[in-house]
């Protein structure tokens, strides 16, 4: 999450600079890319997640579920 957020501001500065005339637009450009990049490997830690707790439910027998409760 933290690259996340890094790449974000990475693209904001680099917005700014573009706006203000200091960069061309390749390097709005290339922040771009770099925040849709860390986006995606979020996202497919996210769907690797769901796809693991699914297994642990099918493996234990499915209706698993860890509450509060639970010691």
């Amino acid at each position: 999450m933290i690259e996340l957020d890094a790449a974000v501001k990475l693209k904001a500065s680099a917005a700014a600079r573009v706006r203000q005339g200091v960069a061309d637009s390749r390097t709005e450009l290339s922040a771009a890319e770099s925040w849709l990049e860390q986006r995606d490997e979020l996202l497919q830690l996210d769907s690797a997640e769901v796809s693991a707790d699914i297994g642990l439910k099918r493996a234990l027998g499915g209706g698993y579920e860890m509450t509060k409760e639970t010691p």
